[in-house]
């Protein structure tokens, strides 16, 4: 037996991380056997979740929940950062201790308040990164311990979508959709779609002449197939009968994600291993023995250099295994970042920008006529049609709130309609 909680976008517990209370929050929940057969199903907005899944009448329940690799909570694609970098490195650990140097750039928002997970390490490959904001994967993790609930895996909604090399997937919802291709996950507006439809297209390359997309939804389909269609795609419509959670929960027995957000701080304890808490009061009398005696020996101003020359050491030393020809180090940190961006691809930076560029343009009746990228300068060239010039500037606001550079190439009205050129790159 398994369990299923999708968490709702935009759901965060009210207050959580201040004081750690059980906040409702608003989830879709699914019991399933392990024959894949749905036992019990529902939504909540109670605090208390663990205690309306076992009232519901399935035989031990309680034991089935105890297990963690029974729990999946699938969250919000909308709160994930989705990259994918390919970054020096002999071996693995130094490929994942470099991973935060590679994904930093197209962040806009720091990155030590982020939390990293990612897929498989191969040397020369890229890899695949998830990101979310770390605070927000605590709150989650500290509701669903109110509520009972220790999850054994974590994973962002559209990365059960079907997909591979020549195939991407949209999972309509209302006045929202899922969006999933071979290196990125999405939740857009269904307002959106084409536009973004059009950017997924140009970065399979021109070379790709059969691309299948897997329209999934119930209801009617037809105005999203046939953008689809015009974007240039072999349109497989494929109604659900089930609800999304349902059809999502199917695809985990076929398909598992290979990105569990559960890792590092978050990694859940399994079974025979030891749990940190038992532990904590006497980590915590170390520690205060440690710093007790540190403050006697040293001064708190010369702790703090001691600390920063061994992150510098620290860094100098992952650098030159890394790169064991380069002599001279005098800025590890600086001369990492110059080396990823020479490796960079420039597919990171297009994907973001489109994105960026897709988000802003969802409202006030935006017409994406044209864009256009340039690989050297990182940069991309849109043509809008817009109401009014009021819609620039709010636009314009809008993408450099986003951390962007914006320039207005050009604007003119002309036929009621305000036709613009925007170039747009990443600040920095």
């Amino acid at each position: 037996m398994r369990l299923f909680v999708r968490i709702r976008p935009g759901q965060q517990p009210a207050g959580h991380s201040a004081n750690h209370t059980s906040d409702a929050m608003r989830c879709e929940w699914i019991v399933r056997s392990g024959q894949g057969q749905t036992l019990a199903q529902g939504a909540s907005d109670a605090g208390d979740l663990g205690e309306i899944i076992n009232a519901s009448g399935i035989p031990d329940a309680e034991s089935a929940l105890a297990d963690r690799d029974n729990i999946v909570i699938l969250v919000p694609s909308a709160e994930v950062a989705w990259l994918s970098r390919v970054v020096p490195g002999r071996r693995a650990a130094q490929i994942r201790r470099a991973l935060p140097f590679a994904v930093e750039e197209f962040l806009t928002q720091d990155v030590e308040s982020m939390h990293l997970a990612h897929g498989p390490i191969v040397r020369s490959r890229p890899v695949r990164c998830a990101l979310i904001d770390r605070q927000r994967m605590a709150d989650w993790l500290d509701w669903l311990r109110d509520c009972g609930l220790q999850p054994g895996h974590m994973v962002a909604d559209a990365s059960l979508l079907p997909c591979d090399e020549v195939a991407a997937s949209v999972l309509l919802e209302g006045g929202e959709a899922l969006v999933r291709t071979p290196e990125h996950i999405a939740s857009v507006e269904t307002s959106s779609l084409p536009d973004v439809l059009q950017a997924v297209r140009a970065s399979f390359g021109e070379s790709d002449d059969s691309l299948v997309l897997q329209l999934l939804g119930a209801g009617e389909l037809s105005r999203t197939q046939a953008a689809a269609a015009n974007s240039g795609f072999d349109v497989h419509k494929t109604p659900l009968d089930a609800t999304p959670l349902e059809f999502l929960a199917a695809r985990w027995e076929e398909n598992r994600p290979e990105i569990n957000l559960l890792q590092g701080q978050f990694a859940p304890i399994r079974r025979g291993e030891a749990s940190p808490h038992g532990w904590r009061s006497v980590a915590a009398l170390a520690t205060l023995l440690v710093v007790t005696a540190l403050a006697v020996l040293i001064a708190e101003g010369y702790l703090a250099n001691h600390r920063a020359g061994l992150l510098e050491a620290e860094s100098v030393d992952l650098y030159r295994s890394i790169y064991p020809n380069e002599r001279r180090v005098p800025n590890a940190y600086a001369q990492m970042r110059n080396k990823l961006r020479q490796a960079d691809t420039g597919q990171g930076a297009f994907h973001l920008l489109v994105g960026q560029l897709a988000a802003g343009t969802s409202q006030g009746q935006i017409n994406v006529r044209s864009i256009t990228f340039n690989d050297s300068r990182g940069e991309l060239t849109s043509e809008l049609w817009l109401p009014g010039y009021a819609q620039i500037d709010a636009l314009k606001r809008e993408l450099e709130r986003q951390g962007l550079t914006v320039d207005i190439n050009s604007a003119e009205e002309r036929d009621d309609v305000v036709r613009a050129r925007l170039r747009i790159r990443l600040r920095g």
